[in-house]
């Protein structure tokens, strides 16, 4: 299910990066979110350590669609190739995870089985929530005539003006979601009605190409290093923070529309994007880790389909929520440990898949 030109990993070695660690984050993301129920059961020190591993690789998914973004915007491929090429999988996922949440469920939550006919759209469900993904990158597909035309023809003014709308995107979602969250009010906004995410999500496609290759905005090293810390130790501290005082987990800091999220994403993407030379050398002296990244890369959404699988299959074959009680002393090392197991199990399952013709359709 390699979407995505490999002719282009071939001469960016920073695209293939971002797409294996982009999908290692994602796999932290879900394995740490097993652990979120238990914030009343355990101390602070291995509260704050599940909020490590849940807030600091939320970079993940933004920087997904921003190499997407980035290859797909120089090339002027048949859209409607593409689009069938992802329908295939997404199909085949989508039915995938309905059954599977069917057949876990089926005996020990009745009403999780209704709520899968009534409420979710062929899979997507609280059993299979990165499918969503997908889905969007549909949409981003169908988006494509107009993203290729406007990074044609905008002009350093429009491109400043797009980076406008689009942090001013973000401060919205801030602003309605913090007040929302402390005051117990709703103030409807654009992102209510979905809106305001897929401008947040077309703005993570488009602008990336823009800024990197146009260098309409030269912004110094220093600078990047700078938002890219910051930005983090903000989104760590401020999640943990919300969650002592509220007494639950929130997301609102480390959502894709958060201000620190697009200052963490956008820093990264610049700076490995100037750091090419650096990684080839890198790879030149490693063989093994640039095989590594590549093969990871390569089967980036492959990965990103089949590890929610077994992530489940790991929670189930050893009752995890038990295990985590009983190992408070170790929820640093176990978290990042089961994350390494999905991440090798994922990327093995892809690989042998990609040698059958029929299964290197959907994965």
């Amino acid at each position: 299910m390699t979407h995505i030109s490999n002719r282009q990993n071939k001469k960016y070695s920073w695209i293939d990066v971002i797409r294996t660690a982009g999908a290692f984050f994602i796999i932290l993301i879900h394995v740490s979110e097993a652990y979120l129920d238990l914030n009343k059961s355990i101390d602070l020190v291995n509260w704050t350590s599940v909020v490590f591993w849940n807030s600091i690789p939320r970079t993940g998914v933004p920087l997904f669609i921003a190499v997407s973004g980035y290859v797909l915007l120089e090339k002027d491929g048949a859209i409607g190739k593409r689009i069938y090429n992802l329908l295939t999988p997404l199909a085949f996922w989508s039915l995938f995870y309905f059954l599977l949440a069917l057949v876990l469920s089926a005996k020990s939550n009745p009403d999780f089985v209704k709520q899968l006919f009534t409420k979710s759209l062929l899979g997507i469900s609280a059993f299979a929530p990165h499918l969503w993904f997908l889905y969007m990158l549909l949409g981003l597909y169908i988006s494509l005539p107009l993203s290729r035309l406007l990074f044609r023809h905008l002009d350093e003014q429009g491109t400043a003006l797009l980076c406008v709308a689009f942090v001013s995107n973000s401060l919205v979602y801030h602003i309605t979601s913090v007040w929302n969250l402390f005051t117990g009010e709703q103030v409807e906004s654009f992102y209510s009605s979905g809106l305001g995410w897929g401008n947040i999500y077309f703005g993570y496609f488009l602008l990336p190409k823009l800024i990197i290759d146009k260098k309409y905005f030269k912004i110094k090293d220093t600078y990047l290093w700078i938002g890219a810390v910051v930005s983090t130790l903000l989104v760590f501290s401020l999640t943990l923070a919300s969650s002592l005082k509220l007494g639950y987990f929130t997301k609102i800091w480390e959502d894709p529309p958060s201000i620190f999220i697009l200052i963490q994403t956008f820093s990264i993407m610049l700076l490995l994007s100037r750091s090419e030379n650096k990684i080839q050398e890198i790879f030149d002296k490693f063989v093994s880790l640039r095989k590594i990244v590549e093969i990871s890369s390569r089967h980036a959404l492959g990965i990103y389909a089949i590890h929610y699988f077994f992530v489940k299959l790991i929670s189930y074959g050893i009752n995890l929520t038990s295990w985590q009680q009983q190992s408070h002393d170790f929820l640093w090392l176990s978290i990042f440990s089961i994350s390494i197991l999905v991440w090798l199990l994922s990327v093995s399952m892809s690989i042998v898949a990609s040698k059958n013709v029929l299964l290197s359709r959907i994965f």
